[in-house]
C-alpha cells in the first residue's frame, strides 16, 4: 500500500503544478522571472540582464530528475557513494551537450537543445553502468550493491520526469510550439478545441517566429508533459515492485516513441 500512496500523492503534486503552469504561463508576463541590474546608463538608468522561467523551470527539471533516481536507487538500497559518481558523470555530459548540440544543429550561440541533452545521456549511460559495474569488480567504486538494470530504469524513469517537467520552460519561452489548431485535422480540432494554447507576448518564439501570438495552437508542450511524466509514475511503481526491466524498456518507449512521433504536431 504504502508503493500505491506514494505514486498516487507524486501524481497528484505533479497534476496541482500542471494545471496551475498550463493555464498560467501561455499569458504574457510569465517569459521574464526576473532581471539582474548589469551597468548604469549614466541616467539614473541601469542596463539588465533578463533571467527567464524558461531557465528556472530547466532547473527545476534537472533538479527532480535527480531527486527520483536518488529516491528509486535508494528504495534499492544502492550505495550513496556510487550515486553521486552516477550523477556528476551523466550530468558533466548531458548540460554542455545540451549547448554544443544546439549551437551545432541550429548554428546560434545562446541557446540550448533538450532533445540534444537527451540523447547525449542515452548514448552515454549505458557505458556509465558498464564503467561503475566494471569498477564495483575492483572494489574501487562501491557498485557492488547496485543492480544495473535497475541502475538504467532510474535513469531512465528520472529523464522522463526531467523532460517532462521541463516542457513548462517551453511553454514560458514559447518554443517548441504546436500546429495551428486550424491546421489539424477535424477530430484534433474537436479534441484540443477547449484545451489548446493561445500565447501572447511579442518576445516569445512562437509568436515572433511562428507568427502565431493570439491564436489557438495544439498543446504539444502540455501533451508532452503529461505523457511523459505520466510513463514515469507507472515506471515507478513498476520499479518499486522490482520488475526494473520492465520500468526500464517502458518509461524508454514512451518518451522516444513520443519524441519522433510529437514532431508531426
Amino acid at each position: 500500500m504504502a508503493d500505491e500512496l506514494f505514486v498516487t500523492g507524486f501524481g497528484l503534486l505533479i497534476g496541482l503544478v500542471f494545471y496551475w503552469a498550463f493555464k498560467n504561463l501561455p499569458r504574457e508576463g510569465w517569459q521574464i522571472f526576473m532581471t539582474r541590474p548589469a551597468q548604469s546608463d549614466g541616467n539614473g538608468g541601469w542596463l539588465g540582464e533578463n533571467l527567464t522561467y524558461y531557465g528556472f523551470f530547466n532547473a527545476c527539471a534537472y533538479t527532480l530528475a535527480v531527486a527520483v533516481f536518488f529516491v528509486l536507487m535508494g528504495a534499492a538500497a544502492a550505495p550513496l557513494s556510487a550515486l553521486f559518481v552516477v550523477v556528476i558523470l551523466l550530468l558533466a555530459v548531458c548540460m554542455p551537450a545540451s549547448r554544443i548540440i544546439a549551437r551545432i544543429v541550429e548554428k546560434k550561440r545562446f541557446t540550448f537543445t533538450t532533445a540534444g541533452a537527451s540523447f547525449a545521456g542515452i548514448v552515454t549511460a549505458p557505458w556509465i553502468v558498464l564503467l561503475m559495474d566494471r569498477f564495483g569488480e575492483f572494489g574501487q567504486v562501491p557498485s557492488h550493491a547496485m543492480d544495473p538494470m535497475a541502475l538504467m530504469a532510474a535513469l531512465s524513469i528520472a529523464y522522463a520526469f526531467g523532460e517532462g517537467v521541463g516542457r513548462l520552460g517551453c511553454i514560458s519561452f514559447g518554443c517548441c510550439y504546436g500546429k495551428p489548431l486550424s491546421d489539424a485535422p477535424e477530430w484534433m480540432r474537436k479534441l484540443f478545441g477547449r484545451h489548446c494554447f493561445t500565447f501572447s507576448g511579442k518576445t516569445r518564439k512562437v509568436c515572433y517566429a511562428g507568427h502565431l501570438e493570439g491564436k489557438p495552437v495544439i498543446p504539444i508542450q502540455a501533451v508532452t508533459a503529461v505523457l511523459y511524466c505520466g510513463a514515469g509514475l507507472i515506471g515507478i511503481y513498476l520499479f518499486l515492485k522490482g520488475f526494473y526491466s520492465t520500468a526500464f524498456f517502458f518509461s524508454l518507449l514512451v518518451t522516444q516513441v513520443w519524441r519522433v512521433l510529437s514532431e508531426f504536431l
